[in-house]
């Protein structure tokens, strides 16, 4: 279990649960992503960006299905103006092949590469979330305390998905 961590004040919990207005923003926009990768088998991505004390907070992500304004994920790094912190960074693995396949890349290498890696090494600050449409295997593979699917939902357009949170401290 990730236990309780916090960013600028807000938890996992508050990310999928609370009824704020930019927080509530946050999932819609992560499930117009969830969408558009069901349908395109592309990767879309986002952020949430906040002050300090939490108070003030800032969407980015998927605001057209052109996926030639689509953002790389490092270009999120930069924070705008006025906000201090990165609360999560997500992106919605399309997989090879259709995202109800998908997992975050590096769970099974010793080394971790991919996803893995990115949560240590890039996005160690904030909750690091990969979407995908696969749900946790019955057996036979472990997670070895690395990530663990946080929040399962369904998008207004019937497509199943899962929210994994990868450790930044994984071991």
């Amino acid at each position: 279990m990730a236990g309780v961590r916090t960013v600028a004040t807000i938890t996992l919990h508050d990310l999928f649960n609370s009824e704020k207005f930019d927080l509530k923003e946050f999932r819609r926009l992560l499930e117009v992503g969830v969408d558009w990768c069901y349908r395109d088998n592309l990767e879309y991505r986002g952020v949430i960006y906040a002050t300090a004390d939490g108070s003030k907070l800032k969407n980015a992500g998927p605001k057209t299905d052109n996926m030639e304004s689509g953002v790389n994920m490092e270009e999120y790094k930069k924070i705008p103006e006025g906000y201090t912190n990165i609360v999560a960074a997500y992106h919605v693995h399309p997989g090879p092949g259709v995202i109800g396949n998908c997992k975050p890349s590096g769970l099974d290498e010793a080394d971790g590469k991919g996803d893995m890696s990115n949560a240590r090494s890039t996005w160690p600050e904030c909750f690091y979330l990969v979407v995908t449409g696969r749900k946790e295997p019955k057996a036979g593979w472990n997670f070895r305390g690395r990530c663990e699917i946080y929040y399962q939902g369904t998008t207004p357009n019937k497509n199943d998905y899962r929210v994994w949170y990868v450790y930044p401290n994984w071991t």
